[in-house]
């Protein structure tokens, strides 16, 4: 899926706004779209109400009090007038096929009281999203809200169906990375977050060095690939043993990193390194493809070198993915072409 054209109004603190995002004098959707101006402009805001419509589409989020963003509250989206966010989107025919596919089994597995009272997804191109009052529908009516579930049914159905997999990468959704991003972030407490991914890492690389391993299997493996693309010099050099008094878990191992000669477990990462990481494993882990990505401060805790890097690598790194991204960085503005740029009033400029 992609966005072809947005329209906020009364979204928080943005009253009115409309952002395009087909090519001028095209019909092709930018794949990268870089939303600059003042702090206050409302860049954030608008990332917000991209990835609040879609993930309520998707299912992602169940209704806008649980819109995972930090300092986001439902009960002042509308403080300004009555709300309304309307996202043109776009399909291809092989995520629409899909789609089909997957419902049908997703369809089949559900309880049977609930069989035959879904509407099925269909077969819109094009389809124009409103959230309203808390819900969102599509102008082109239910089946054209379902065109939006083909993740949804994937993971609904992995469990008994773990070779569904393969299909993310023919189905949509939206991402979202927000400016508070590190290693943290990835879940619901500091500590927590920590452990999840300790967790993860020390089961990829019980894959990555088994004789058995697939190219499929072998998430650490590209994991490591797209880090040391940003930190040149950059090697997972595996799991040691902490000292722990009791039987030792997963969690109770270091997750060790080699860079320039200095060995250091992924809680001792610098800034930048925490800044990129957790984006670079949730592409890995959700496998994310087709998707609109949205990214806060792309920059984060990144000199020139690792922006450029990082801008470079994102169509690498979720591929025919559409990247909407906020930036500060007077070095990105600089790179960045003048027609993927897109420059919101208000404020006194700070580029």
């Amino acid at each position: 899926m992609q966005l072809t054209h947005l329209r906020i109004e009364n979204f928080k603190g943005i009253a009115q706004l409309e952002i395009p995002f087909i090519k001028e004098g095209t019909k092709q959707v930018r794949p990268l779209t870089m939303l600059l101006g003042d702090n206050g402009s409302g860049k954030t805001t608008v990332l917000q109400a991209m990835a609040l419509t879609l993930s309520l589409a998707t299912r992602r989020t169940e209704e806008p009090s649980s819109f995972e963003w930090p300092g986001f509250l439902a009960e002042r989206v509308s403080s300004s007038g009555s709300t309304r966010v309307e996202l043109d989107v776009r399909f291809e025919a092989d995520e629409l096929a899909a789609t089909k596919e997957l419902y049908l089994l997703w369809s089949k597995a559900i309880q049977p009281h609930a069989q035959g009272v879904h509407t099925p997804p269909g077969n819109h191109q094009d389809v124009r999203l409103v959230y309203q009052d808390g819900f969102v529908h599509a102008l082109q009516g239910e089946g054209a809200l379902a065109q939006f579930l083909g993740r949804f049914f994937i993971r609904y159905l992995l469990r008994t169906h773990p070779s569904l997999r393969q299909s993310f990468s023919r189905v949509g959704d939206v991402f979202w990375f927000d400016q508070h991003r590190n290693l943290m972030s990835l879940g619901s407490d500091q500590e927590r977050g920590i452990e999840r991914l300790r967790e993860f890492l020390v089961g990829w690389w019980g894959f990555h060095t088994s004789p058995r391993r697939t190219e499929a299997s072998d998430y650490l493996g590209r994991l490591q690939k797209r880090f040391a693309d940003l930190f040149p010099g950059t090697a997972f050099i595996g799991v040691e043993p902490r000292a722990v008094g009791r039987a030792p878990s997963a969690l109770d191992s270091y997750f060790l990193i080699e860079r320039d000669g200095r060995v250091y477990d992924l809680a001792e990462m610098s800034s930048g390194e925490q800044a990129v990481f957790p984006l670079l494993y949730e592409f890995v882990r959700l496998e994310i493809a087709r998707s609109v990505v949205l990214i806060d401060e792309l920059e984060l805790h990144l000199h020139p070198p690792q922006q450029q890097a990082l801008l470079s690598s994102l169509r690498r790194i979720g591929p025919n993915c559409q990247f909407i991204i906020t930036s500060h960085s007077p070095y990105l503005e600089s790179v960045v072409p003048g027609d993927e740029e897109i420059r919101l009033s208000g404020g006194q400029r700070c580029l």
